[in-house]
């Protein structure tokens, strides 16, 4: 059996670079995690979600949002939410 490495070092820091392009620093994050932390509260967690508002238009047309920068807010969503996840042990 062969294997094969990647050094992904290049692709997280690539991602962060587009996660601070997009304005999505690691406080920002942080602001997502508290989001749902918030909204567990008055929620109960079997029907929390998150869901993405990134702009990330089914159309070709659609321009307005580079792709980057969609991948990058949906980590940055999916990033806050396992966060938040962790803290209420779900």
């Amino acid at each position: 059996m062969s294997c094969v490495f990647y050094d992904e070092r290049f692709t997280t820091q690539e991602a962060e670079s587009h996660l601070w392009d997009a304005g999505l620093s690691h406080k920002r994050r942080k602001e997502r995690r508290d989001r749902v932390l918030e909204a567990a509260r008055v929620i109960p967690l079997e029907a929390l979600g998150t869901t993405d508002d990134c702009g990330f238009s089914p159309f070709a047309d659609d321009t307005s949002t580079t792709r980057d920068t969609a991948f990058a807010k949906l980590k940055s969503r999916v990033e806050g939410t396992l966060m938040a996840s962790n803290i209420l042990k779900v």
